[in-house]
């Protein structure tokens, strides 16, 4: 049976659970109303009520949009859950300063700025025109206005200071498998602090793990092809300004040397002989902040690694269980959020990946679900372990896969890579068939129950084939047609005995 039919009769059984249409720009005023009343948001109420803002969004369906509804409220809509945003993180500021924030209430923070981030996006996807997702070009990072740049009322436009620190999701599974290792599933993937020299001169430090800890202009961040970027600034300024001067100048005498401090896979906070990018963040103000005779946490709320099935964790060779995620910055009330930017025809990749990896690690941990070596995926491995190594490639591959992987971790980054890549295919079918039949993108809830209906598509073809493979082919029959990547993640129990 091809995917289409599946898409087909998924989409018509959602359809007929559909309800009445909803006023989304009615919905988020209210909101916006509601976080703009003095002390809504306090420590007593506080994940009862947000949780119940998240609970309210993501319970709708794309079949609760009319496509001409969004266009007509998409801006005002944006707008409010922006400021609504906002407001909700000047609340957790005012918490803060009476303690340390529970944990509940630091989960549904979380939650809720993940949650109205994505609609945010979803309803700017609706302002294009439909099939604008489907392979568009990227866009300089903070460039173009309202709805793609949003700012906070404390600034006109984007000036960067230095210790301003930059959060990113990029557009490889990498970014979407670092935003789904934690407890709390985060929307950011990268972080990178800012320095302005005495002549003016903007860089960016940060850690790839392709090259370890670089110094780089800032047109290379802009122009790096993000999905959705972030200005947040440190509340001490001087404090901010030392951290980005100290960590320049330990990054550029590493740089001149011709040995650059090298990517921590482990993500290991405490040793700063090899930095992760967050660490990268976190040292430069721990530096400061110990010259300033201060005492600083960052962060103050640290993701949990949430993997029960620690394959990816180990081929990987991360270690530690709680970490400095780039998205932990949405919950620290240190920093102002000043600015946000997303190329908004881009996102809709972004959540396909999200939902791809989201996916495949609940399967992992809830249905036992590995990914297994094959002769593809270890072919693809070894080519990339000699290519790396071979000058004529230096510009290309060695630029892409670091050079300290292993050919089991770069296995496992090619099981991780094709798995997620079929999926978002399969996802990309899905939303396609939505726009063209109701004139609206699944919803995130949607995207994740269609990553099931993929799931159980692709087992269902895979058992057929295994089964043909058994007892059919010497019999003549033809092969059934199916499975796509079942061959490379399944469970020990989906076999033909």
């Amino acid at each position: 049976m091809k995917f289409i039919t599946t898409i087909a009769a998924f989409a018509t059984f959602a359809a007929t659970q559909a309800h009445a249409f909803v006023d989304l720009g009615k919905i988020s005023t209210s909101i916006r109303v509601s976080s703009e009343k003095p002390a809504s948001l306090n420590r007593s109420n506080c994940s009862q009520l947000l949780n119940r803002y998240s609970q309210q969004l993501n319970s709708y369906a794309a079949e609760d949009f009319r496509r001409d509804d969004l266009k007509r409220d998409g801006h005002k809509i944006i707008e409010n859950l922006w400021k609504s945003r906002l407001k909700i993180r000047s609340s957790m500021i005012e918490m803060s300063r009476e303690g340390v924030i529970a944990p509940s209430c630091v989960s549904a923070l979380r939650n809720v700025f993940r949650t109205f981030r994505y609609f945010e996006e979803y309803v700017g996807l609706h302002l294009l025109e439909k099939q604008a997702w489907k392979n568009p070009s990227a866009t300089p990072v903070f460039s173009g206005g309202f709805p793609s740049l949003v700012l906070s009322p404390s600034i006109k436009k984007v000036e960067l200071r230095s210790g301003d620190v930059l959060v990113s999701y990029g557009m490889a599974y990498g970014s979407a498998a670092i935003a789904h290792v934690g407890e709390d599933s985060g929307t950011f993937s990268h972080m990178a602090i800012v320095h302005v020299d005495t002549d003016g001169s903007t860089y960016t430090i940060e850690a790839h793990p392709e090259f370890g800890v670089k110094v780089a202009p800032i047109e290379k961040y802009l122009s790096d092809e993000k999905g959705r970027s972030g200005l947040f600034r440190h509340r001490d300024a001087n404090l901010a300004k030392l951290a980005s001067k100290r960590i320049f100048d330990i990054t550029s005498k590493a740089d001149w040397s011709g040995h650059a401090i090298p990517y921590d896979f482990t993500m290991n906070l405490k040793d700063h002989s090899k930095l992760f990018c967050t660490e990268v963040v976190s040292y430069a103000f721990e530096l400061a902040a110990s010259e300033l005779k201060r005492s600083m946490t960052l962060p103050p709320y640290p993701t949990k690694i949430a993997m029960k099935n620690p394959y990816i964790l180990d081929a990987f060779g991360i270690k530690t269980r709680v970490a400095f995620a780039p998205s932990d910055i949405d919950v620290d009330p240190q920093f102002e959020m000043l600015a946000e930017w997303r190329d908004v025809a881009r996102t809709r990749l972004m959540h396909q990946q999200q939902a791809a990896l989201q996916s495949e690690f609940k399967w992992m941990d809830t249905l036992n679900y590995n990914y297994r070596s094959s002769v593809e995926t270890k072919a693809t491995a070894r080519l990339l372990y000699i290519t790396r190594h071979m000058p004529l490639f230096d510009g290309f591959v060695k630029n892409m896969v670091p050079e300290a992987l292993s050919d089991e971790t770069l296995e496992a980054v090619v099981q991780v890579y094709f798995v997620s890549d079929v999926l978002r295919d399969q996802l990309s079918q899905l939303d396609d068939y939505y726009e063209r039949t109701y004139g609206t993108l699944m919803t995130a809830s949607q995207t994740l129950e269609g990553a099931e209906v993929a799931r159980v598509w692709d087992r269902d073809g895979y058992l057929a084939y295994k089964r043909w493979e058994k007892y059919g082919r010497a019999q003549g029959e033809p092969s059934p047609p199916g499975h796509q990547w079942h061959f490379v993640l399944r469970s020990e129990s989906e076999r033909i005995d």
